[in-house]
């Protein structure tokens, strides 16, 4: 980058972390955590806040996600609870899955990562999100060769801790997909880019292998509870009603093309 884009983009961040800055001040973003993401990622959220932005992606969202704090984690906690089924209590926090992996006591070398994690006092799991807009849950021949040799995607692999090992379902950790869809607290019943019957009738030579996933993928589904980015943003004008639009903006993927 040239010294005057540099200096254009100074300019820029100085200019548009105002609204940032007020989400921090009125304790609704966390101040240290907001700082740690430097200025670049700061200055694009600000051109959310003023439609100016030209990209904003989901682990843009899902990162924004683990920087709220006070009244708005508190919401979006809540509601991830009353999803999962799990009682809260004090003490609960929302980390990124990355963070989850770094500072949990438990080491891991896997770079896969679940998108966020609700955490006790000692970092203990209690309930892991995967959240999707469009994306396609990720899967492939080999995606998991530990545990689930063959095709394998994010449903099956993430609850048996293949992408940490603290993130199992068998020790209790409730799992939640995170999706556009109205539902709450059901069972997940379908996501797009899992693997299908007709996947198994399209690829013949692989009818084997495939069925074998849909198998495990139709166990696991049963174990995977959904939440709906609708009911966050619910849950967020109710206790944050003065600044739940900003952050609601700031929850939501914007592509425009050039």
């Amino acid at each position: 980058m040239s010294e005057d884009e540099l200096a254009v983009e100074a300019a820029s961040s100085t200019i548009g972390e105002v609204g940032v800055r007020n989400l921090v001040k009125a304790g609704v973003l966390h101040a240290p955590w907001t700082e740690a993401v430097g200025v670049r990622f700061r200055s694009r959220a600000e051109a959310v806040l003023t439609t100016e932005a030209s990209q904003w992606l989901e682990s843009d969202i899902t990162l924004m996600l683990s920087l709220l704090d006070g009244p708005a984690q508190l919401a979006v906690i809540q509601a991830f609870c009353v999803a999962a089924g799990e009682p809260y209590r004090e003490g609960l926090s929302l980390v990124e899955g990355s963070d989850f992996r770094r500072w949990h006591s438990t080491a891991h070398a896997d770079r896969r990562n679940i998108d966020l994690v609700i955490i006790d006092t000692d970092w203990n799991p209690v309930i892991a999100i995967e959240a999707k807009f469009e994306a396609a849950c990720n899967g492939r021949t080999g995606y998991c060769s530990d545990k689930h040799a063959g095709w394998s995607n994010q449903l099956v692999c993430y609850l048996h801790g293949c992408a940490h090992p603290a993130l199992d379902v068998s020790e209790g950790v409730k799992f939640l997909w995170l999706s556009p869809a109205d539902e709450v607290g059901t069972v997940l019943s379908h996501v797009r880019g899992a693997v299908t019957a007709q996947n198994i009738r399209q690829y013949p030579r692989n009818a084997a292998n495939l069925r074998k996933a849909l198998e495990r993928q139709t166990e696991a589904m049963a174990q995977w509870r959904t939440v709906s980015w609708a009911s966050l943003y619910a849950a967020l004008r109710q206790q944050v009603p003065a600044h739940a639009d900003a952050l609601i903006e700031l929850l939501h993927p914007v592509v425009k093309r050039r």
